[in-house]
């Protein structure tokens, strides 16, 4: 099996000894990954001080001793990562995951942080631990610490308070629990930090094959085949039928609505909101769907397109979405990957000279490559109008292109 891309692999040596230990990361954005790792290596891997991401791509820490034992760590994105999608992040980490099943790495514990602090487990975070499990699955459980943070941001009351109700509450932790995982404090120090991992080595913690990595290397299943996957699905489609649901009673309730300005405008502002949060999710579907190992050629693609088809593909990105109905266009946007900093440098351009509701409302309901005369004419009409700033987001897309397009020169993973 070939070696996964994007990757970041830092290890010394191949097999570990009995007296080695492996031990992977995961939880939401700004948990305290990165700083927990830094804690017990002295390493600088960046940290975050807000909720925006750093943690870019999964990596493995080189081996260390501390004690009498030697470990590394496996440090990974959230899954509501600021720049990538859940569907991204996911095929990241199976991807990394089912390589190191496949050349033989063990992993005797996972860490899931999670931040004390937070006065409400958000629907977001429920998702992300729904997630988690699917990939861990029921047996590797008893290989979980949920290990909590920022202890220091609530009072001892107050955090000993939310950790009943975590460990509690079906909706939290508790079934996790009851199936074997543990819940443990974290409190920012190193001897807090080694009292977790050393609950791992001294039990001589026996290592326990996660689902993802049986299904992908073991029963050679597709991600979208997988738990996690089907799990991912399954949550996509239910935010799909729901904001198809609220978008059509805005629209009704737009063409009921009184001659009034301000109420039209504010029910303008809905609908263009809702129609970026399905679009997004149907993207998000399509990407999910997406076979592993379909040879496309992106960059023969994005050079064959006529320059409206072009348009369409970079309105699209800069609503947070793409053309998904084209299988062709699936295929495209899954070779492109889904970055957000790029859909924000486009959305900026189309902001700066936006184009007209009926438009955009034909844009948003694109089908494929080929679309009416009447569209393609006022299509036409804005490119002409806009020519310098046209030129700008070709540039920037072709950019996107380029990488994508050296990406699939490398090695590649395949299941």
């Amino acid at each position: 099996m070939e070696q996964p891309s994007p990757y970041e692999f830092m290890r010394k040596g191949e097999g570990l000894k009995r007296d080695e230990f492996t031990i992977a990361l995961l939880g939401a954005t700004g948990s305290g990954k990165s700083t927990f790792i830094n804690l017990l290596t002295g390493s600088n891997l960046r940290v975050s001080s807000s909720l925006q991401s750093c943690t870019q791509k999964v990596s493995m820490t080189e081996n260390f001793k501390l004690g009498d034992y030697t470990y590394r760590f496996i440090d990974t994105p959230g899954f509501d990562d600021t720049d990538r999608s859940e569907v991204e992040i996911l095929k990241l980490i199976a991807k990394f995951l089912g390589y190191q099943y496949k050349i033989g790495t063990k992993i005797h514990g996972i860490l899931y942080l999670y931040r004390i602090s937070d006065n409400r487990m958000t629907g977001a975070s429920r998702r992300s631990f729904r997630l988690f499990r699917k990939l861990c699955g029921d047996t590797s459980l008893k290989n979980v610490t949920i290990v909590t943070t920022m202890w220091n941001k609530v009072t001892e009351l107050e955090g000993a308070r939310r950790e009943t109700e975590l460990m509690g509450d079906e909706r939290f932790f508790k079934l996790a629990i009851d199936e074997g995982a543990t819940m443990s404090p974290h409190h920012g120090t190193l001897s807090s930090a080694l009292r977790i991992i050393n609950t791992i080595s001294e039990n001589h913690q026996r290592p326990i094959p996660l689902m993802i990595q049986t299904e992908l290397v073991n029963q050679h299943k597709q991600i979208v085949d997988t738990d996690a996957g089907r799990e991912l699905e399954h949550d996509l489609q239910e935010r799909s039928h729901k904001y198809m649901c609220d978008l059509q009673d805005v629209m009704a309730e737009q063409l009921t609505a009184d001659d009034d300005t301000k109420e039209r405008n504010e029910l303008a502002e809905e609908i263009v909101k809702l129609r970026m949060e399905l679009t997004h999710v149907k993207n998000e579907l399509s990407n999910l769907r997406v076979r592993a190992g379909e040879n496309f050629d992106v960059e023969k693609a994005w050079k064959c397109m006529t320059q409206e088809a072009r348009v369409i593909t970079m309105f699209m990105r800069s609503q947070g979405g793409g053309a998904q109905q084209s299988p062709e266009n699936l295929r495209f946007w899954s070779a492109l990957g889904d970055t957000t900093k790029v859909a924000v440098k486009l959305s900026s351009i189309f902001d700066k000279n936006p184009m007209h509701s009926s438009l955009q409302n034909d844009l948003f309901n694109h089908g494929g490559n080929k679309f009416d005369a009447p569209t393609r004419h006022e299509l036409g009409q804005w490119i002409r109008s806009q020519k310098n700033d046209v030129k700008s987001m070709e540039g920037i897309m072709a950019k996107v292109v380029r990488t994508a397009s050296k990406r699939k020169g490398q090695r590649r993973w395949v299941f």
